[in-house]
C-alpha cells in the first residue's frame, strides 16, 4: 500500500515569539517606517530589484539600530524572505546577544534555509535561556526530523507538549515521529489525542488510520479514513486508502467500489488500478485483471505487485511462459521478494526444467531465512523501542 498523505505545512511558524516587538508600521520612527513600507510594497509587487536596493539602504542607515534592523527582521519572515530575515536576525544577535526571542526566529529562519545544525545551534541556546515558551522545542524537533533523527524529534516535540498539552498539532507531529520509528503505540496514542483535540481535521484522522493499518488494525483503519472522508471528501488518495482498508478485511465488492471512485478522481492512480487487478484475480476475472495491470505497467513497467501478479495471472492461464518473465521482472527490481522466488520455482518444475527449478527453489530458501531473521531484528528493535517510550499513554520516559 502506498500512503500518500497531506504533508503537514510549517510554513505559517516564521514569526511566533516576536509578535509583542512587533507593533506595527505606523508606530515605527518615521523614516524607517517610511522606507518599510515602501519594501513592503515592493515585495508584494514582486519588484525584486527594488526590493534589494531599498533593503541595502535601510541595512546600512540603521545597522546599529536594532530595534529598526527588528522591524526589517519581521517584514522579511512575515513575507517569507528568509534568508533576509535571518541575516537580519544575525545581525541582531550581534547588537543585543543572548535574547531568546532574537535567537528562537533566527533559528526558524536557517530551518527554512535548510541550514539545519545552525538552527538547531540557535534553537538550543534560545530554549536554554528561557525554557518556557513551547515553540522553541518544537521548532527543534523539526529541525530534528528535517535531519532524520527522529528520536531526538520525539524528545522535542514532547518536551513542547509539557508547556502546551492542546496543541493538536504537536501531537500529530509526534505520533509522526514515532511512526517513523515502527513505535505503533506511541503514533497511535498522539494520532488519537490530536483528533480528539482537533476532531475537524481529515489530515489527523489519516495518520490514525495509517497507524492502525501498520498495526492490521485494518477494521479501526478503514473508520478512521471514512471519518477523514467525510472531512475532506478532497482528501488526497482518501478513496484508495478506503478500498485498500476494505481489501484488507476481504470485503472485496467494497475494496473495488472505492479503488473505482478513486479513478474517477485520479484517473490514472496506478495503485488503484494494481488493486482492482489484484481483486480481479482474486475474483477469477482474468480478463479484466490482465486489464488492470498491463494499464499499470503501460506507465510504470517496473511495478512490483503488478508485475507479480500479472505472473500470477498468466499461471493461471497456463502460460508459465509468460509467468516466467513477469516474476523474472520482479526480481530484477526486487531480488529479495520470496514469493516471486518460490512462484518462479513452481513454473519451471511445471514446465519440466528440473535445473532451474532446483536453483529457483534454492534461492527461495535463502530467502525465506533472511525474511525470518528480518522479522526477528524487527521485533527485538521494537521490543527496545517500546520499553524506552513506555511509561505513558504516549510513551513517555
Amino acid at each position: 500500500m502506498t500512503m500518500n498523505k497531506n504533508s503537514y505545512n510549517t510554513s505559517g511558524l516564521v514569526v511566533l515569539l516576536l509578535g509583542m516587538a512587533w507593533q506595527g508600521l505606523s508606530d515605527s520612527p518615521s523614516e524607517s517606517g517610511r522606507m518599510l513600507t515602501v519594501i513592503r510594497d515592493a515585495l508584494r509587487a514582486g519588484r525584486a530589484e527594488e526590493t534589494l536596493r531599498i533593503v541595502e539602504n535601510y541595512e546600512r542607515q540603521y545597522r546599529n539600530d536594532s530595534e529598526a534592523l527588528l522591524r526589517l527582521a519581521m517584514l522579511m519572515s512575515e513575507s517569507s524572505q528568509h534568508q533576509a530575515a535571518a541575516r537580519e536576525f544575525d545581525r541582531i544577535n550581534e547588537l543585543r546577544p543572548h535574547s531568546p526571542d532574537v535567537l528562537y526566529n533566527l533559528g526558524v529562519a536557517l530551518y527554512h534555509l535548510q541550514r539545519l545544525d545552525e538552527a538547531a545551534q540557535a534553537l538550543a541556546e534560545s530554549a536554554d535561556l528561557d525554557a518556557r515558551p513551547s515553540e522553541v522545542h518544537f521548532s527543534l524537533g523539526l529541525v530534528a526530523s528535517e535531519g532524520g533523527d527522529h528520536e531526538n524529534a520525539i524528545i522535542e516535540f514532547r518536551h513542547a507538549l509539557d508547556r502546551a498539552p492542546q496543541r493538536a498539532d504537536f501531537h500529530y507531529l509526534l505520533g509522526q515521529e514515532y511512526f517513523r520509528l515502527n513505535c505503533w503505540v506511541g503514533a497511535a496514542a498522539a494520532y488519537q489525542r490530536a483528533t480528539e483535540l482537533d476532531p475537524g481535521k481529515a489530515l489527523y484522522l489519516a495518520g490514525l488510520g495509517e497507524t492502525r493499518m501498520a498495526t492490521h488494525d485494518y477494521e479501526s483503519a478503514t473508520k478512521a479514513f471514512e471519518r477523514a472522508a467525510q472531512l475532506d471528501p478532497d482528501f488526497i488518495d482518501i478513496n484508495y486508502l478506503i478500498g485498500y482498508g476494505y481489501q484488507r478485511q476481504m470485503k472485496l465488492d467494497l475494496a473495488r467500489k472505492y479503488f473505482e471512485q478513486q479513478l474517477t478522481i485520479t484517473p490514472d492512480h496506478l495503485e488503484s488500478l494494481a488493486n482492482l487487478g489484484f481483486l480481479a484475480l482474486e475474483q477469477d476475472r482474468l480478463a479484466d485483471a490482465q486489464n488492470y495491470l498491463n494499464k499499470v505497467l503501460a506507465k510504470a513497467p517496473d511495478h512490483t505487485a503488478a508485475n507479480f501478479d500479472l505472473g500470477r495471472t498468466w499461471s493461471r492461464l497456463g502460460r508459465d511462459d509468460r509467468a516466467i518473465e513477469a516474476f523474472s521482472r520482479v526480481l530484477l527490481v526486487s531480488p529479495d521478494h520470496t514469493q516471486a522466488q518460490y512462484q518462479l520455482f513452481l513454473c519451471y518444475s511445471r514446465a519440466r526444467q528440473p535445473a532451474r527449478a532446483q536453483a529457483a527453489l534454492s534461492e527461495f530458501k535463502k530467502l525465506e531465512e533472511l525474511d525470518k531473521q528480518s522479522r526477528r531484528d524487527q521485533a527485538n528493535l521494537e521490543k527496545v523501542r517500546k520499553i524506552r517510550y513506555s511509561g505513558s499513554q504516549e510513551g513517555k520516559d
